[in-house]
C-alpha cells in the first residue's frame, strides 16, 4: 500500500486601495475648468444630428471620430472649440447611417472620452 499526503498552501491576500479626491477649487472658491470637460452629448437616441457642450478655459483643437460597432470610422472631423464657441453640431446627414449602435471618440491631445450613441 502506498501512502501519499498532499498538502496544500492557501495565502490570502489582502489588499486596499486608498485614493484621494481634491476639491477642484482654488483659495477664492471658484471653480477651475481642466483642459475640456465634455458636458453634454444630445439627443441620444440620434437621427442625423448630433450636438456636443463642452466647457473650456482655453481653446481647444479636437478631433471627433465616429466608429460603427465593428469598430470602423464612419466620420472623423477636427473641430476647433473655446470658451465663447463651447457648442458643436455635428450633422451626419451625408453619411448614411444605418439604425444601431455607434462610438463617438473625442480627443484633445493625450485627452480622450469615448461616448454610446444610438442612432434611430
Amino acid at each position: 500500500m502506498i501512502r501519499l499526503t498532499i498538502t496544500y498552501i492557501v495565502i490570502l491576500i489582502s489588499f486596499q486601495v486608498t485614493a484621494q479626491v481634491e476639491n477642484s477649487e482654488n483659495s477664492k472658491g471658484i471653480d477651475i475648468v481642466n483642459e475640456y470637460d465634455l458636458e453634454d452629448v444630445y439627443p441620444n437616441p440620434f437621427k442625423n444630428e448630433i450636438n456636443l457642450v463642452f466647457q473650456t478655459g482655453t481653446r481647444n483643437a479636437i478631433k471627433l471620430y465616429l466608429y460603427d460597432i465593428v469598430g470602423q470610422i464612419i466620420h472623423e472631423k477636427e473641430h476647433e472649440i473655446s470658451p465663447n464657441n463651447n457648442h458643436l453640431e455635428i450633422n451626419l446627414e451625408h453619411v448614411n447611417l444605418e439604425n444601431g449602435m455607434y462610438l463617438l471618440r473625442i480627443e484633445k491631445g493625450k485627452n480622450v472620452k469615448t461616448v454610446r450613441l444610438v442612432r434611430k
